[in-house]
């Protein structure tokens, strides 16, 4: 990210460019990679260094903000985020929250405080690596600041706040406590790096090789990790009901454990203590594996534990009260455990709608919708988060008798989702009708706490699942005792089995005939009734779809196994029987995707009538959904969200399309057929209709505005052209250019020609203008030294061909020139080729798609440096000789055909390999009367015109600035200088002295119609106007 700081004339732009810069990469820093948090840090110590001076600023008003904070601590009133980056007592503030602006240092909500307060934090990162490298920043600064003029004032400040915090750490001060050691990070990345790059790419990793150490470990673990699930699956069914009574161990924690958890496979229990204490023991053994600190700091304690990638070599997950996550690798191992990863975590907050704390958390792992959490009151509730953060609570338990801490809920993966909770610290485990709970200490060695781990009686937890008349069971404590309602003469262990397998049996017959007995029954009462009515229809107010709206550009696999609404366009349906249908769900361009609605037995939430009202659908009505996202099984090809799809579950009809289309999307999304409404004969001459069968003339798609628009490729060419505008106006401002708004009413025609449009105007005759031309040289002469103006322009031509409107928007500009008029000619091609630069960088999807409508060869561009700049007489001489032989006997004092420009462009395209070229010192009769003449050859003018393709896109030039040479030309010209519209024009440079000027006019419409290679700019117009069209 340095390459984007350092260039050597640091002017106000390149700070601003560069502060911007800073600003972006500010959330960087958050970040859960230690790597990206490095390279953040580099980023920040250049930009340090680059403007240390006021980074002096910043870190000397932190210290100041630091010593007020330690002297004057918050009150908590609820105001604190109204001051921004700084902290002020209560006194300097507003009644508001925010800062007095007699309190704001010289930082004050910059970039330089805000970059400082990062390097900071960063000091105190949970990554080694990440604080020892910022803390190297903090000592440069703090180093050089002593040093410099305000190094008195400093060390002053950094001495009381030493004192003070001395003294906090006084009052807090406890009796010495023994803590183990933090783990190190070992990064070992550029072995890793030289190790994973020496062999070819193409060669399996270590651990995928077969007959490897690695790869037989992994398979080991797979085969053991299936065996366990098989094993314990029917146990799950009847761990609810046991009793757990069964002590396995009792382990010596040296510490109150706070939080605990089992590993799924291993033996493995993870335990913490009220502070930053982590044990590992092995519950079986009742050995103790590992005990280390989790290094957060005092104050804080472990609020989380969690085992992650348990199927295979499994990491410990670890959460503390002061934001921090951390992973741990080897955690087993006194020797050999290492911070594998840390970082500072945000959350999304859910209002848990009590006044009383969270004291436990528990998920349903399998999908992550479901939550439930434990009160300090004694409530459970339970949260479903894929309703709205207001309405997540879905369920709630309380015994107001007992008001004590729930310090630990779980809800075991699979199974009937068994929810346990109890009142102390616990955990189960995930497969095994195992839990680990603490009890009250039954004796104190040196303060040492016990904690106990149960196993549950399995013996009456399988005839409690057999649904057979149930026994009381044995006491477990002891066994010689029978049962109530047993005999001496018990069952042997064998008969038991036997019994045990013919009741689950029986149980499981049972089950299946219930369920075919409810499919029959469920299977006729739908042929009658219709359970999902209220799940399709047209929408209303008491049909609302309470889930999150989600834009199909946005799915991703965060949504998977999640209900959403979207609200998109029928673009597509097909039956697939009667209990099912697919539909092309659309919205915005080409963002299309498979939604599926499929009947169930029951009826709901889709039934077989719903799937038939699907299916009656009219293409393009506009509807609403709720579906549930899920993953194909193969990619669907026909939508361009091909990774997912929706399984509807209702649909809401918001505007219905009609019976018949007057232009179907399919044929929009066609290249345009017959042109000869909005044409002429000649006009068709080297334009090309592209390739596929057409359906619909260019006079239906523009009959059509909105289905013609819904097109995709209508959308993109829409961007393209927007795009462009954007771009010329940003390069622009980038320059200092001034913009400004012409007039589209006028008094007179301008420059004096025929094609305007004329209307009443009360009781005088006025005009659309047909350029901006005088206007913009007026701005020149008012004093503004660049200017540019993004405007329509009116042209009266009864020219009926696909390169002409009598309406199209212009994009002008003017300058004053210093030395020579060829400063506005670069400058203009810097414009075209900074806008065909970035058409081609960041729209290159739009691009393509326009291109599978309407083929088209790359665009081509001169190399930089080399750009093709001919002058009007070497165009006309290139023509006579090597172009058609028609064009043998052009002269140098006339103007070029359209036929001409296009054979011209064929051969620079051959010869430069360019489609974009200017043509300089055209011919005085060929340009208007304000060009100045060339002063060495008097027959040509200082004017130039841009083409693309063989056709021109802008005309511009030098203009003529003295009065009495601007009066003369007209007057050359056949015209009058003191006729209506050119006497105002003239006075303005009689009024005034005005500099040399020059600039250009470019028709929008047609550089975009001429970059894609459109057959006609009215694909480009958004509401094109031509002689034949003034609707809609």
């Amino acid at each position: 990210m340095t390459t984007f700081l350092g260039i050597p004339d640091l002017t106000d732009e390149v700070a601003r460019v560069e502060e911007s810069i800073a600003w972006t990469v500010m959330e960087m820093a958050y970040d859960g990679s230690a790597i990206v948090r490095k390279e953040l840090l580099v980023f920040f110590s250049k930009f340090i260094q680059r403007y240390e001076s006021k980074l002096f600023v910043a870190a000397y008003e932190h210290m100041i903000e630091e010593r007020e904070y330690r002297r004057f601590p918050p009150q908590d009133d609820g105001q604190d985020h109204q001051m921004g980056l700084h902290y002020i007592r209560k006194d300097q503030r507003n009644p508001d929250g925010s800062i007095k602006v007699a309190a704001q240092g010289l930082s004050h909500n910059s970039i330089f405080a805000a970059v400082w307060k990062h390097v900071l934090i960063m000091a105190v990162d949970p990554h080694p690596e990440v604080q020892r490298d910022a803390q190297i920043v903090v000592d440069y600064i703090n180093s050089a600041m002593l040093q410099s003029p305000v190094g008195g004032p400093a060390q002053a400040l950094m001495d009381d706040i030493d004192r003070l915090r001395s003294k906090t750490v006084a009052s807090n001060k406890k009796s010495p406590d023994p803590r183990p050691n933090t783990p190190l990070r070992q990064d070992n990345f550029l072995e890793y790096a030289v190790e994973y790059f020496r062999e070819p790419q193409m060669k399996p990793t270590e651990a995928e090789e077969p007959g490897s150490t690695d790869y037989n470990e992994r398979l080991w673990r797979r085969s053991r990790n299936e065996a366990i699930l098989r094993e314990t699956q029917p146990q799950k069914d009847i761990a609810g009901n046991g009793k757990w009574t069964n002590p396995s161990g009792f382990f010596n924690n040296q510490s109150q454990p706070s939080k605990m958890i089992l590993h799924q496979f291993e033996d493995h229990l993870a335990v913490s203590d009220d502070r930053d204490t982590i044990c590992v023991w092995d519950w079986k053994k009742q050995d103790r594996l590992c005990r280390f600190s989790n290094g957060n700091p005092e104050g804080s304690k472990i609020s989380d534990l969690q085992f992650i990638n348990e199927d295979d070599q499994a990491l410990l997950l670890t959460g503390s009260s002061d934001g921090v996550v951390r992973i741990y690798r080897n955690y087993d191992s006194d020797k050999k455990v290492e911070v594998a990863a840390a970082w500072r975590a945000l959350t999304d907050l859910v209002p848990t709608r009590s006044g009383s704390c969270v004291t436990s958390l528990t998920s349903d792992q399998m999908t992550g919708n479901v939550f439930v959490a434990g009160f300090g009151d004694g409530a459970i509730r339970v949260f479903d988060v894929r309703h709205k953060p207001q309405e997540a609570m879905v369920k709630k338990w309380k015994d107001d008798s007992d008001k004590v801490w729930i310090k630990s809920v779980h809800m075991q993966r699979g199974g009937q989702r068994e929810l346990l909770d109890t009142l102390r610290t616990a955990s189960t485990h995930e497969h095994l009708p195992v839990f680990a709970v603490m009890v009250q200490p039954l004796r104190q060695l040196g303060g040492v706490h016990l904690q106990t781990l149960y196993t549950s009686n399995i013996t009456a937890s399988v005839l409690m699942a057999s649904e057979q008349p149930k026994e009381v069971p044995a006491d477990p404590a002891n066994p010689s005792t029978p049962a109530a309602g047993e005999d001496a003469a018990a069952p042997s262990k064998k008969g038991a089995k036997k019994a045990e397998a013919k009741a689950k049996k029986e149980a499981e017959k049972a089950r299946k005939a219930a369920e075919r007995e409810a499919l029959a029954a469920s299977t006729s009462a739908a042929a009658a009734e219709d359970n999902a009515k209220d799940n399709y229809g047209e929408i209303s107010k008491d049909r609302p779809i309470n889930v999150e709206i989600v834009h199909l550009r946005d799915l991703a696999e965060e949504h998977v196994g999640k209900t959403i609404k979207v609200r998109a366009w029928i673009q597509n349906a097909r039956a697939q029987g009667a209990k099912m249908a697919f539909v092309e769900l659309r919205e915005e361009g080409n963002w299309t995707v498979q939604g599926v609605v499929s009947a169930s037995a029951e009826g709901t939430p889709v039934s077989r009538q719903m799937v038939k009202w699907i299916q009656g659908l009219k293409l393009e009505s506009f509807v609403s959904v709720e579906a549930l996202v899920q993953k194909p099984l193969e990619p669907v090809k026909s939508t361009k969200v091909s990774g997912f799809e929706l399984h509807l579950t209702k649909i809401y009809l918001v505007a219905p399309a009609p019976e018949m289309l007057g232009l179907g999307l399919a044929a929009a999304n066609r290249p345009v057929g017959s042109l000869e409404d909005e044409s002429v004969g000649e006009a068709l001459e080297g334009l090309s209709v592209t390739e596929g069968t057409p359906v619909a003339s260019l006079a239906t798609h523009l009959n059509n505005p909105a289905m013609h628009k819904r097109a995709p490729v209508s959308q993109a060419i829409a961007d393209i052209r927007i795009a462009v505008e954007d771009l010329f106006c940003e390069y622009l401002r980038a320059r200092r250019f001034k913009r400004f708004h012409p007039p589209s009413l006028i008094g007179a025609a301008s420059e004096g020609g025929a094609n305007v449009f004329a209307l009443p105007y009360f009781d005088k005759q006025a005009y659309l203008a047909q350029s901006p031309q005088f206007y913009k040289q007026i701005e020149i002469a008012g004093g503004r030294k660049r200017v540019f103006c993004v405007h329509p322009v009116f042209r009266a031509e009864n020219s009926n061909t696909p390169r002409h409107m009598t309406e199209f928007m212009g994009l002008d500009l003017e300058m004053e020139i210093d030395d020579h008029y060829h400063e506005v000619l670069h400058l203009l091609e810097g414009v075209f080729l900074y806008i065909f630069g970035k058409l081609a960088s960041e729209y290159r999807e739009e691009i393509e798609l326009i291109r599978s409508v309407y083929p088209s060869e790359e665009f081509l561009l001169p190399e930089p440096g080399k750009e093709v700049r001919l002058t009007f007489a070497e165009g006309q001489a290139l023509l006579r000789a090597e172009g058609p032989s028609e064009f043998a006997n052009v002269t140098d004092d006339e103007d070029m055909s359209t036929a001409q420009e296009k054979a011209l462009g064929a051969l620079i395209r051959k010869k430069y390999n360019s489609d974009f070229y200017v043509l300089d010192k055209f011919p005085v009769d060929a340009r208007p009367f304000y060009a100045m003449p060339d002063p060495e050859n008097p027959k040509v003018t200082n004017a130039y015109d841009f083409m693309m393709r063989g056709q021109e896109i802008l005309s511009g030039g030098q203009r003529l600035h003295l009065p009495h040479e601007l009066e003369a030309t007209i007057r050359a010209k056949g015209l009058d200088p003191n006729q209506p519209g050119l006497k105002e024009y003239v006075d303005v440079f009689r009024s005034v002295g005005v500099p040399p000027h020059g600039g250009g006019g470019i028709g929008l419409d047609r550089v975009v119609a001429w970059y894609l290679n459109l057959p006609s700019v009215q694909l480009v117009a958004d509401y094109p106007r031509t002689p034949k069209r003034l609707a809609p």
